[in-house]
């Protein structure tokens, strides 16, 4: 994974009846319902919704640091401030919002969380 890479990157997304060019570091998670996706922004901006898989956001960023945290959720391993690991686990972001993490996935992300605090 190539979080430097984030920087300045774009993503091309297509709305109803729009375009948007969204900054690759600006995103904080993406959560998805059926085919449509939700994106949530770090400057905690309005929310982008569009008919877009996950599967395909997963496809494109990738490369950039972002890891399924759930099954409908994709985040950018760069914005988790901190893990929950109680009854409800979830992932608090920098900007405050919350995102779910699954048991399968808890042990992958503390990993690339601990991996990267060592090359900071």
């Amino acid at each position: 994974m190539d979080f430097i890479a984030q920087k300045n990157k774009r993503l091309i997304v297509r709305q109803k009846t729009s375009v948007c060019n969204i900054y690759i570091d600006n995103i904080n998670f993406i959560q998805c319902e059926e085919d449509v996706s939700t994106i949530h922004f770090v400057d905690k901006r309005k929310k982008v919704i569009v008919s877009k898989r996950l599967k395909q956001f997963e496809k494109e960023l990738q490369k950039y640091g972002y890891i399924r945290s759930a099954h409908n959720t994709l985040v950018n391993v760069l914005q988790i401030h901190e893990i929950k690991n109680g009854n409800a686990r979830t992932l608090i972001m920098k900007n405050d919002e919350v995102a779910p993490i699954t048991r399968r996935k808890l042990p992958q992300l503390k990993q690339i969380l601990e991996s990267e605090s060592n090359h900071l």
